[in-house]
């Protein structure tokens, strides 16, 4: 008989897709025959194929192998590229300003490649929460896919330093502007393209405050930084001393030989409403080296500190005065003198008075001027005797003149003059004659009624008159007094 064997048939569905790093197993490697036999696979079980398409080859050796052939089948299968797993941990924060480095940016892979981060090494990041990327490439790019992954990095804001200026003033002055200073910028960063408003300043010290340290307050205010805060530091306003001037007198005086005056002095530069009686202790020294009997001259009036203290000033000009001995005065009196009338006048003498500090006329040298307006001949009465400086020096008198007075005395009046012929009435014109008892006696007349003077018509010899007149006459003589006036009319018809 006949015996009909079945026809060999080997089933191998097509295995699904690995990923690279899967070995070869029964899963892939599971082809079946409808006869006994046995496979060998290309590639064998436990082989790692490179991602792509792969070809599977299994020869088929059956056991009956005179009714069976040797057979060799094939599937294909895909391999895909495996994933590389990243490792990255969160990084520890940083602080503003900080660029970042190996130390956030340090993504570690499980296979061989290189990573690109993003934002790249060296970048400052902004105060916040930060988002860090990386990409990895892997060596073997057939085998491996790239990769990605993040991770979030805290960025703190940098610190800046607020700090209120320290500054000074002197008492009285106004307050002068707080200021402040801000430090600690980071980046490039400059507080007019990173901070905007300003912090408040504040101190409790006036233009009255007095000398001493005053606090200067800082708070936020306004201030606002985005990539920054704010430390607060105050600051302090010193007041110091005010300056004083103090001024010795400049024009203190005294006359020679006069007791010495006191001496005094000026404060200038007070302020706030401030007197030296309600800012001032204490006087300074003042000292100099003029005495009663030093003579005239200028001297200086030294000025120092003293006992001179106060709280808000400081004693910062002293300025030295001047004492000025001025001379004293001596009388210089013209004594009084006598002369008879038309006789020679007398040498004119004078007294000095007002010596001081013991000095007698011996300071004193030359002589005064004394003049009168009396001349011998004179008529007698009170002349003036005039007296001034002179030649008279004395290095510390000045002088003040007393003028005296001359007193020209006659021997009695004259006697009036006589006329010759007697008055009376007559039909022709008269020769008048006019006599005196007095020897070498001049005679004075007049003529019309008017009254004689020695300026008048001098008598020098008779006088002839042709109609009626009226003459008077004055009688002149040394030692004589001027006469009475003698009066005649004579009448002519």
């Amino acid at each position: 008989y006949t015996i009909t064997l079945p026809a060999l048939a080997i089933t191998w569905p097509t295995p699904a897709p690995i990923t690279y790093g899967t070995a070869l197993s029964s899963t892939q490697l599971d082809a079946t025959a409808n006869v006994a036999g046995n496979f060998v696979y290309s590639p064998a079980a436990g082989t790692l194929l490179t991602a792509g398409n792969q070809t599977l080859s299994a020869t088929f050796t059956p056991s009956d192998t005179t009714d069976y052939k040797v057979t060799t089948v094939t599937v294909s299968l895909t391999v895909n590229p495996a994933s590389p797993t990243i490792a990255w941990a969160t990084p520890a924060a940083i602080t503003y300003g900080t660029a970042l480095s190996a130390t956030q940016l340090d993504a570690t892979a499980s296979v061989p490649g290189s990573f690109a981060y993003s934002p790249a090494a060296g970048t400052v990041l902004k105060a916040g929460s930060q988002t860090l990327g990386a990409t990895f490439t892997p060596t073997d790019t057939i085998d491996y896919t790239m990769a990605k992954a993040t991770v979030t990095l805290t960025v703190n804001k940098a610190l800046l330093t607020v700090m209120a200026s320290n500054i000074s003033k002197t008492y009285g002055a106004d307050v002068p502007e707080l200021t402040y200073t801000v430090t600690g910028f980071v980046h490039g960063d400059t507080a007019a393209n990173s901070v905007t408003g300003s912090p408040a300043l504040s101190t409790p010290a006036t233009a009255r405050s007095g000398v001493g340290t005053y606090p200067i307050a800082v708070s936020i205010g306004s201030l606002a930084a985005a990539n920054y805060v704010f430390t607060l530091v105050p600051g302090s306003l010193v007041i110091l001393p005010s300056g004083l001037t103090v001024t010795a007198a400049a024009n203190l005086n005294k006359v020679y030989g006069a007791a010495m005056p006191a001496l005094t002095y000026t404060i200038t530069g007070f302020v706030n409403g401030d007197t030296p009686a309600s800012a001032v202790t204490g006087a300074p020294a003042l000292s100099t080296t003029a005495t009663t009997r030093s003579g005239v001259g200028s001297y200086r009036i030294s000025i120092s500190a003293g006992t001179l203290a106060a709280a808000n000033y400081n004693f910062t000009t002293f300025v030295p005065g001047m004492l000025t001995v001025t001379p004293a005065v001596l009388t210089v009196t013209a004594a009084p003198a006598s002369a008879y009338y038309n006789q020679p006048l007398p040498n004119f003498t004078y007294t000095i008075t007002g010596y001081v500090n013991g000095d007698t006329s011996t300071v004193v040298s030359g002589t005064p001027l004394e003049t009168t307006s009396a001349h011998m001949g004179s008529a007698p009465g009170n002349y003036p005797i005039t007296i001034s400086q002179g030649t008279l020096f004395a290095v510390n008198y000045s002088f003040a003149f007393v003028n005296g007075t001359l007193t020209i005395s006659s021997v009695g009046r004259a006697p009036a003059p006589k006329f010759s012929p007697k008055p009376g009435i007559s039909l022709s014109s008269r020769t008048v004659t006019i006599t005196d008892k007095i020897p070498g006696a001049m005679i004075f007349y007049a003529l019309h009624g008017d009254t004689p003077t020695m300026a008048s018509h001098r008598y020098m010899g008779p006088i002839k008159i042709t109609s009626t007149e009226t003459i008077k006459a004055i009688a002149v003589a040394k030692g004589y007094s001027e006469s009475d006036v003698a009066t005649v009319t004579y009448t002519i018809e």
